[in-house]
């Protein structure tokens, strides 16, 4: 980091501090020797044009975990087509693999205060 004057690692540990400070992110620790940020700013999501994604919200450390080695897979098998989200997965069961829609599951949701359903 020469042209900016820092030492290694000063610019992301100062990045990570002000994402805290301004609690954009928090701090999980995820066993004696490692830990994880996880970024939760809606500003921040809606920034790069995904403000509702569901990995904004809170988890519990198991589930960040499992999803940690999930992308590990991910990362050590490029050669595998990923489909993060849900309109790129429902393209791809009925336009690539030509299953129709009404063939995928779905799954419900209601809200306690009103009658209204979310299918997904």
């Amino acid at each position: 980091m020469q042209f900016s004057g820092l030492k290694s690692g000063e610019l992301i540990t100062n990045l990570l501090k002000r994402l805290q400070r301004n609690r954009h992110c928090r701090l999980l620790r995820l066993s004696k020797n490692a830990s994880a940020y996880h970024l939760n700013s809606r500003a921040i999501y809606r920034a790069v044009g995904h403000e509702n994604l569901r990995h904004r919200r809170s988890h519990q450390v198991d589930y960040v975990r499992a999803k940690l080695l999930g992308l590990d897979y991910v990362l050590e098998n490029h050669e595998f087509h990923y489909l993060p989200t849900k309109e790129e997965k429902v393209s791809f069961f009925t336009n690539v693999l030509n299953i129709p829609l009404s063939d995928l599951p779905v799954k419900t949701y209601k809200t306690p205060n009103s009658r209204a359903e979310t299918h997904r």
